[in-house]
């Protein structure tokens, strides 16, 4: 990471800070019955503030920069830096949004950050996932077909994808990865002991892979196919 927050990648530069504006606007929330799944979110038009969402997914390298004390530091700083940070607590993922002077966003802004306007089940329409648009489990198999576990922050390591890649997925407005890679924690109104994650990840098959799904986990528990990505009010 250099002093203006890019991550060098090879020869790509990756903006770590870089945001997206979601604009205000009614949305719909959800999915139909005909295309929900029994977890997901169900169908309702709402109206959100306009506020901004990062484009990508909080990386390795960004979580060990800005957790220095952390104890997962040691682990963290041995990982490559440019994947999605994995094997964090929700509550971690929520300190490093807020000493950033973000906060996690909520399901709702999450989801109008895959659809912004439309009724799509995914970030690019609603064209069924390939390998290219998410990386998931899916026509290439597991974590579209990757082999060697990358080492994250639990035992199991994860096969994820750089969170600059499946350019073809990105939302309308921008945002990469939104479906895929790891599911994300939002911000919501579940009891104390679990929370929801979005999106889909590596592991999930195409059933799971959608934008209202939900995946609740428990809120101190580490999981490798979880990450995150923070948002701010406009």
């Amino acid at each position: 990471l250099n002093n203006d927050n890019y991550l060098i990648d090879n020869k790509t530069l990756i903006d770590v800070d870089s945001e997206i504006l979601i604009p205000e606007g009614e949305f719909h929330f959800g999915l139909k019955d005909i295309h929900r799944t029994s977890n997901g979110s169900k169908y309702e038009v709402k109206y959100l503030n306009s506020y901004y969402i990062d484009a990508y997914e909080v990386t390795n390298q960004e979580f060990s920069i800005t957790n220095e004390e952390s104890s997962l530091i040691g682990i963290n700083n041995q990982l490559e830096p440019d994947l999605p940070v994995t094997g964090i607590t929700f509550e971690e993922a929520k300190k490093h949004c807020e000493r950033k002077n973000k906060r996690l966003p909520t399901e709702e802004e999450w989801e109008k950050a895959v659809k912004n306007d439309k009724y799509i089940r995914y970030s690019w329409g609603n064209k069924f996932p390939i390998c290219g648009f998410a990386t998931f489990n899916g026509d290439k198999g597991i974590g579209c077909g990757k082999e060697k576990r990358n080492k994250d922050n639990t035992n199991y390591g994860n096969l994820t994808s750089k969170v600059n890649t499946n350019k073809n997925g990105r939302s309308v407005l921008g945002t990469y990865n939104l479906i895929g890679n790891v599911w994300e924690y939002v911000e919501s109104k579940n009891n104390k002991n679990e929370v929801i994650t979005k999106g889909g990840g590596w592991s999930t098959e195409l059933i799971g892979l959608n934008s209202s799904s939900r995946y609740i986990v428990s809120k101190n528990t580490r999981f490798s196919n979880v990450g995150f990505r923070c948002a701010r009010d406009f």
